[in-house]
């Protein structure tokens, strides 16, 4: 009984000490993101308004711009690779007319740090855009706060605010509402297949006449175009107010809106002149994804309280208890001494204690030794 005793002691400490693996080791790592990420989001919305490239080329008036096109946008979210704390996200998203066509595609990629989720330096070879980015460039992180984050603005390549506007509910899950307002900002490398970098001076004085823009900005317009370049470079803004609706046990996005302008002008004695806004779009998550988003975060948020409460829990205080059990048994099948060994023990205690005597005795006569010694000397 001995034996199962330690045996069952064992068991425990080993339990014991899993649990303290799992809490300390286990859990923090499963509070990152996954290395083997893949979501697919979709949202519905319109195009009010987008400059139709072709028709600037051909001066062709009358299809200028596209408007009122209802909208698709189909994102793609991946972890392409990871390193330790380190992760590169590739997000690519498909803006789709009515009947499939692709209007507008983005690829975008991010190197980020798989805890806070904030942009970290480029680590890996196969990202194509190792740009310096600051702040959240693509979600938020598990155990997301009751705070105001950094964000970027990749249009124009600058910091903005994610401010925490307050608890609401989704779904029936309880989520964090965050706001950000990017104020008109210029644009730092426009989509030269959409919005043309340059335009010949014929060709814009031409648009400008048709866009109805105010008699004093068309005086400016005409003495600036004198002394501009033939082609002249055309710059673009960009603004954009979005809602986040986070859950904050995962970070996952249960449900987003966004509205976003894109204005024309051109560079007037450093200061932009806008001639026209090319670009209107807003949208929002459809009620698919919102349910998948939804799922997912009841999901994962099972999945940490099991790995990040119970089981650790379980095993340590688990392993604590059949630890003291098996302790238990040993001491209680702990073999009683007999009469014989009681006067084994008293003699070996005698001896000992003689033994010391002995050393006091011995010391008792060196340390007079010394004193005879000294007074000789002295």
């Amino acid at each position: 009984m001995r034996k199962l005793g330690s045996f069952i002691s064992i068991v425990g400490v080993l339990a014991l000490l899993a649990g303290l693996l799992a809490n300390f080791v286990v859990v923090p790592r499963a509070k990152r993101l996954p290395a083997d990420l893949s979501s697919n989001i979709t949202y519905d919305g319109t195009l009010g308004l987008a400059l139709n490239a072709e028709a600037v080329a051909s001066l062709d008036i009358p299809n200028l711009f596209l408007r009122d096109v209802p909208i698709t946008v189909n994102r793609q979210v991946t972890v392409e690779e990871t390193d330790g704390s380190k992760a590169l996200v590739r997000s690519k998203a498909d803006l789709l007319d009515p009947t499939g066509g692709v209007i507008q595609q983005t690829d975008s990629w991010y190197p980020v740090d798989r805890k806070t989720m904030e942009a970290i330096e480029n680590f890996t070879d196969i990202n194509p855009d190792p740009r310096s980015r600051t702040g959240l460039v693509t979600g938020f992180p598990i155990g997301t706060q009751k705070t105001d984050y950094t964000g970027w603005n990749g249009e124009a390549e600058v910091t903005t605010q994610l401010e925490f506007v307050g608890e609401v509910e989704r779904e029936g899950n309880d989520v964090y509402h965050f706001t950000v307002v990017n104020p008109a900002a210029k644009i730092v490398e426009p989509d030269a297949s959409a919005l043309p970098p340059v335009l010949p001076k014929a060709q814009l004085i031409g648009l400008a006449t048709v866009l109805g823009l105010p008699a004093e900005t068309s005086t400016q317009l005409a003495g600036a175009l004198e002394l501009a370049p033939d082609p002249v470079p055309i710059t673009y803004t960009f603004a954009s107010n979005s809602d986040f609706y986070v859950d904050p046990g995962t970070g996952i996005l249960i449900d987003y809106n966004t509205t976003e302008s894109r204005t024309a002008g051109i560079e007037i004695a450093g200061a932009f002149q806008p001639l026209a806004d090319v670009w209107q779009l807003s949208f929002e998550q459809s009620d698919a994804s919102i349910a998948t988003a939804k799922a997912d975060a009841d999901e994962a948020n099972g999945q940490l309280f099991w790995l990040g409460t119970i089981l650790p829990w379980a095993l340590m205080i688990g392993g604590a208890l059949v630890a003291l059990f098996g302790l238990r048994i040993r001491m209680k099948n702990k073999p009683t001494p007999t009469l014989e060994d009681e006067a084994k023990d008293l003699l070996q205690s005698a001896d000992d204690l003689k033994a010391k005597a002995d050393s006091v005795q011995d010391s008792a006569s060196n340390a007079g030794d010394i004193v005879d010694d000294l007074k000789d000397r002295f």
